[in-house]
């Protein structure tokens, strides 16, 4: 259903209102909620209505991540498509005559509408409402202006009383009161379970929603009365689950909660012996020899390059059409073409190397282990080149066409060869069209491998529904960008944990916050593919946004990172 934005309010440093118009005839109590269609992102977001007033809608929202951060944006005049009248929201018969509202955060918007229902049905309301600092207070006059009696509490004491909205229910100003509802973060919840009478009480749960109507079971948790959907069944349940409910299964934090920024984040980090000023790697493929993107700025803002695939002999490669769109990716069948390894380490790492001063990877990719060990020795010899990427995607000819990346056996066959041929540190690129890539990666790394770069492209196919045909000559091709990056993050998490060489993590990233979870995930560089293609400045911006982002969430050092996710700092 469509509604248009009528207003939008920032009410404080991270949270806004928003008013809309539409059809709000779906909506039945208190406590209920919107899923919003975003544009450009995939999921609605679950939004709490504050209030409604005929046919004017009521949120507010705190600017926490893509969605809101998106909604935060948004200008009156806009139409937003919202899913209404959601979930199971407060029952205000069972107050009797005056009730308690227990508000923290982003919990306090809902809790409006039921003091504006429960005053108009002839009731007392006293309000209990938390927060960090006076800062981040909000709401609490437009409460008084109802006729409710408020107390605030802060965790600072620089407004209200000094504490936890636990506090603030215990002054003499909130005492008396017969049924109590509450929204707010789960330890809130939980402490106000302990204190209060959990048979007089109603709770509004908070969890992460799929579809926002029960079909998916995304949001189900266990209950006194069994699984129930926080969408569905909820969010608001009778405060008898405060009891029991031991909360969801989301990670604890590994980042410490109390770390500080120590001047500017440092983003140098190591690789084999050498130093890269930032994490950043062009992802062979995408970025030519370098050449092609040095007008359009300076490549020495680079951690390091990996140039073309290179082959022993030249190849024209595929024939066209060899690339394709698709949703948030592209399908490519390029067919490693290349002029060839004489060429290649004769003229074109010369010429980026006249230009370029960081560390310049060569990958290098055959057709049977003797062309790998002679391609790879030509790259040794080439003293512009600091270190060898084996691309082991590419068929065995030897073998059936099987690729060599797809078996752990041949995998290390090549490792093998080309460590007893070369001087250089070797990085073997990874393929994810296998069902195990950690016995893969640990194989590599038994033969020899000083490193391992994954992953390359998924194998995709697109057909062209008005022909019947597939998209592209080759029919199959490489799927990139920014749809698979969750299997890069997994692939990349499950290796680091499983080897203990370096690992460049590659696939769908494109930004300074995929590079950052990279990282986190396990990889010590990261390397930029597709998004070089849709945008020659994306390394460029990514580059200026890293430090920036460092700075946000007072990260000092991005090596501290590296791998956070399966390690504590």
């Amino acid at each position: 259903m469509k509604f248009e934005i009528t207003s939008i309010t920032r009410l404080t440093e991270t949270v806004y209102e928003m008013t809309l118009r539409g059809d709000c005839s779906a909506f039945n109590m208190p406590g209920q909620f919107v899923e919003i269609s975003i544009p450009g992102l995939y999921l609605r977001r679950p939004i709490s209505v504050c209030d409604i007033e005929g046919n004017k809608l009521t949120l507010v929202f705190k600017v926490v991540g893509k969605g809101t951060e998106a909604m935060a944006e948004m200008a009156p005049g806009m139409e937003l498509e919202l899913l209404t009248g959601l979930g199971k929201g407060f029952d205000t018969s069972r107050c009797k005559e005056t009730a308690l509202l227990a508000g923290g955060g982003v919990g306090v918007p809902p809790l409006y509408l039921l003091a504006r229902k429960l005053i108009a049905e002839g009731k007392k309301v006293k309000v209990a409402l938390g927060f960090n600092t006076a800062e981040e207070i909000f709401y609490a006059e437009n409460f008084r202006r109802l006729g409710a009696a408020v107390e605030v509490a802060t965790v600072d004491g620089s407004a209200g009383v000094k504490g936890f909205v636990t506090d603030a229910i215990r002054t003499p100003e909130i005492q008396g009161y017969d049924f109590w509802y509450a929204c707010g973060p789960l330890p809130m919840l939980s402490a106000l379970g302990r204190e209060l009478d959990c048979e007089k009480g109603e709770v509004s749960m908070e969890e992460r929603m799929g579809c926002g109507f029960g079909a998916c079971m995304g949001c189900t948790i266990e209950t006194p009365w069994g699984p129930k959907r926080v969408c569905k069944d909820g969010p608001v349940f009778d405060a008898i689950l405060m009891k029991t409910f031991k909360g969801n299964g989301t990670p604890a934090p590994t980042l410490a909660r109390d770390r500080k920024l120590e001047g500017e984040p440092s983003v140098t980090t190591d690789l084999c012996g050498f130093t890269l000023k930032n994490p950043l790697v062009p992802a062979s493929g995408t970025f030519g020899f370098g050449q092609e993107f040095a007008d359009i700025y300076d490549l020495n803002i680079l951690g390091g390059i990996s140039i073309k695939g290179t082959t022993l002999h030249p190849r024209f490669g595929n024939i066209t059409p060899r690339i394709a769109e698709t949703p948030d990716g592209m399908i490519n069948s390029v067919g490693l073409q290349n002029p060839g390894a004489e060429i290649v380490y004769s003229h074109e790492v010369p010429e980026l190397r006249s230009i370029y001063s960081g560390c310049v990877i060569a990958n290098v990719s055959g057709f049977s282990i003797e062309e790998y060990v002679e391609a790879c020795k030509m790259a040794d010899a080439c003293d512009g080149v600091d270190i060898i990427e084996v691309n082991v995607s590419c068929p065995n000819v030897h073998n059936g066409g099987m690729a060599f990346g797809t078996s752990a056996e041949l995998a290390a066959e090549v490792t093998r060869a080309v460590k007893s041929a070369v001087k250089k540190p070797v990085f073997i690129k990874l393929s994810p069209n296998v069902t195990d890539i950690v016995s893969i990666a640990k194989a590599c790394e038994e033969a020899g491998a000083d490193g391992l770069t994954l992953i390359n492209t998924l194998l995709g196919m697109r057909i062209n529904i008005n022909t019947g045909s597939p998209v592209i000559a080759n029919r199959m091709g490489g799927f990139s960008g920014p749809a698979v990056f969750p299997v890069a993050v997994r692939m990349v998490y499950q290796v680091s944990q499983a080897v203990s060489i370096p690992v460049m993590g590659c696939g769908g990233v494109s930004s300074a916050e995929d590079v950052v979870e990279m990282m986190m995930a396990g990889a010590s560089a990261v390397q930029v593919g597709s998004a070089n293609l849709v945008d020659p400045l994306a390394c460029k911006k990514i580059s200026e946004e890293l430090p920036l982002l460092l700075k946000k969430l007072k990260i000092n050092n991005i090596k501290d990172i590296i791998g956070i996710s399966w390690r504590k700092m």
